[in-house]
């Protein structure tokens, strides 16, 4: 009963010392402009994809269109996964899944959080800010075979 009870316990500090995190990250892109949709945050002056963790016992699903509604007022229609991107510039496990919208409507009256996002702005390609996440990077080197297609 006591070894269990030990095994229990180091079960549970070790998923409290190094609990799994998943994010996602959204790449809007814009053809005819040959833009995406970057966003910065209050916390920090890099530029990123909108995107954020997914919730305990949210589905990517929800924590996609969530994110991307409340970040910058775009409704995910369609969408499909690039890569999973290991960030451990976070911690050693920190995951993101990254994914391509195809398809969007933009949301009447969208009022961007006060407290989370600062700046939103379509970037375009070839002409994109210094200072930009490696997330980020490595998700628009992904995608970069999509991106010169269009």
């Amino acid at each position: 009963m006591f070894k269990k009870l030990l095994r229990r316990l180091f079960h549970i500090a070790f998923l409290f010392k190094r609990p799994l995190t998943v994010g996602m990250r959204a790449i809007c892109y814009e053809a005819e402009t040959n833009s995406v949709l970057l966003v910065q945050h209050i916390y920090t002056d890099d530029w990123s994809l909108p995107g954020g963790g997914i919730e305990t016992g949210e589905s990517f699903d929800t924590a996609l269109v969530r994110e991307l509604k409340e970040e910058t007022g775009l409704i995910c229609k369609d969408y499909q996964i690039i890569d999973i991107y290991h960030n451990n510039t976070i911690s050693k496990r920190d995951h993101v899944v990254i994914c391509l919208v195809n398809k969007w409507a933009e949301e009447i009256d969208h009022t961007r959080p006060k407290f989370e996002i600062m700046k939103i702005d379509w970037y375009q390609i070839d002409d994109l800010p210094n200072n930009i996440t490696p997330c980020t990077l490595y998700a628009l080197e992904k995608c970069n075979h999509t991106f010169s297609k269009s």
